[in-house]
């Protein structure tokens, strides 16, 4: 699973597009929260800090196509 700080317990709404990091005392913008990180603090709630009606939904994992063992071949 990817972690955003939007989605972390360990952040707080901090004015209009704005959230404050509690474990990292700092302030980021709505931009830098959406993107994904790989913070050691990171607790996952499902409700985004940015739009409280908003939950997380993740993506639906890609189809592999399966592989039926023969290759082709091109012919000059």
């Amino acid at each position: 699973m990817n972690q955003y700080c939007e989605y972390c317990a360990e952040a707080s709404p901090y004015g209009d597009g704005y959230c404050y990091c509690n474990k990292k005392n700092m302030i980021m913008t709505e931009a830098k929260g959406r993107k994904t990180n790989s913070c050691k603090h990171f607790r996952f709630v499902g409700i985004s800090v940015f739009e409280p009606g908003r939950t997380y939904k993740p993506h639906k994992p890609h189809k592999v196509r399966a592989n039926d063992g023969e290759q082709e071949t091109m012919t000059l």
